[in-house]
């Protein structure tokens, strides 16, 4: 059984390592798991980094790099696989975008023509999630199928209103909208396609 040289030992770990910083883009964000966790990933890092530039040495020494480069090729793989999952290429073509921000977040809502909405939250520290469901409108009220957000601070109705380019969520003691445009009461529509 032929044993694994240091070299290939950093290679394997540096792109294992890389690729759960990776992933956690999907759970808060990576930037936020690099402030959370610098003592792990900075390491993680500078050996990934010393891995890809040990590697380009032996490639030009036409040294044996099977494990080197299968470990490395595994780390590309997974930046394109979650390239092409971000990408807006394959989605459904928007029909309205609104934002609200917040002291600490900005929220975004992107309604799609296929009947599909994506919520993204971006929050301090380089906090970031994504919500994604189906919705039906109503006349001029957007309800969602799926859950917008992980509390009820946005609700799972809203009023479209077109002549304030507004995205209401507050609804007065009668149960009617709020339609005076306030601080954290309304998405501001910056895009809309009528068709």
């Amino acid at each position: 059984m032929k044993k694994i040289s240091i070299n290939e030992g950093i290679a394997v770990i540096s792109s294992f390592g890389m690729t759960a910083w990776l992933i956690s883009d999907f759970f808060g964000g990576m930037f936020l798991y690099a402030f959370a966790f610098m003592i792990v990933i900075l390491p993680v890092l500078l050996l990934y980094l010393y891995s890809v530039a040990e590697t380009i040495i032996a490639i030009i020494r036409k040294k044996k790099l099977k494990i080197r480069l299968a470990a490395h090729a595994m780390y590309l793989f997974s930046v394109a696989f979650i390239s092409i999952y971000h990408a807006e290429f394959w989605r459904s073509d928007p029909i309205l975008k609104a934002t609200m921000p917040d002291d600490f977040t900005a929220f975004e809502m992107i309604l799609r023509k296929d009947g599909s909405f994506q919520h993204n939250i971006h929050g301090i520290f380089f906090y970031s999630d994504v919500f994604r469901g189906e919705y039906v409108i109503d006349q001029d009220t957007l309800i969602f199928l799926d859950p917008v957000y992980d509390n009820d601070f946005i609700p799972d109705t809203m009023l479209i209103s077109k002549q304030d380019k507004a995205l209401f969520i507050s609804r007065d003691q009668s149960g009617h909208f709020d339609t005076d445009p306030e601080w954290l009461n309304h998405f501001k529509i910056s895009f809309h396609d009528e068709q």
